[in-house]
C-alpha cells in the first residue's frame, strides 16, 4: 500500500512539474545567438598542476602557481625578472608548457605570426629546480614544440620540416627535409 501511495505521488509531482514547464518561455534563436544568455562562462589562461590542487597562470610577474581552494598564490614558478640570456637579454614569456613531471617548462618568446593561428617562436627550457634557461635551438625560430612524454626530448617544426632535440646531450636532430612553404605542411 506504501509502495502504490509512493508511485502515486511521484506520478503527479512529475504530470505537475511537466505542466508547470509548458508555461514558461519557449528559447528563441534570438536568445540563443544574440543575448548571449546561454554563452558560458570560462576561465583561460590557466594550466592544473598535476597535484589537481593548484592552477598557474602567465603574469607580469611570471608563471605564478595558486590555489584552487583559495585562490591565493601559493609561489612563483618562474620569476619574469629573472630570465636573462648569457648575452644579459631579458625574454619576455609569450606562453609556456610544462614537461609531465612538472620540472621543466618550455618557454616561447618573441613569437611571429605565420598565417591565422599558426606561430614561429624561439623557445628555451627553464629548469624550475636549477632556475637554469637554455635555448632549444640556435638555428632559427621553431613552431609547435612538445616535450616527449618522458621530458628528455623535445619535438618542433622549423620551415616545414621535424626536429627533435635531445634534452639531456644537447644533439638536433633533423626528421624530414621535404617541408615546402604552402605546400607540404
Amino acid at each position: 500500500m506504501q509502495k502504490a501511495l509512493a508511485l502515486l505521488l511521484g506520478l503527479i509531482l512529475t504530470f505537475q512539474a511537466f505542466s508547470q514547464e509548458s508555461t514558461t518561455k519557449k528559447i528563441s534563436l534570438d536568445d540563443i545567438f544574440n543575448s548571449r544568455q546561454f554563452h558560458p562562462k570560462s576561465v583561460r589562461g590557466i594550466a592544473s598542476m598535476n597535484d589537481g590542487n593548484h592552477y598557474c597562470q602567465l603574469n607580469s610577474r611570471g608563471i605564478v602557481e595558486s590555489s584552487y581552494k583559495t585562490g591565493e598564490e601559493t609561489r612563483v614558478i618562474v620569476d619574469a625578472s629573472q630570465l636573462y640570456l648569457e648575452d644579459s637579454t631579458l625574454i619576455k614569456i609569450n606562453s609556456y608548457r610544462f614537461n609531465n613531471s612538472e620540472t621543466q617548462v618550455l618557454i616561447s618568446t618573441n613569437t611571429e605570426s605565420i598565417y591565422r593561428h599558426s606561430t614561429k617562436s624561439d623557445y628555451y627550457i627553464y629548469d624550475i629546480n636549477s632556475k637554469n634557461l637554455k635555448s632549444l635551438s640556435a638555428n632559427g625560430k621553431q613552431s609547435l614544440a612538445e616535450f616527449s612524454p618522458d621530458g628528455t626530448k623535445v619535438a618542433f617544426v622549423r620551415e616545414n620540416n621535424l626536429f627533435l632535440v635531445d634534452l639531456i646531450n644537447g644533439d638536433e636532430t633533423q626528421f624530414t627535409s621535404d617541408g615546402k612553404a604552402e605546400a607540404i605542411l
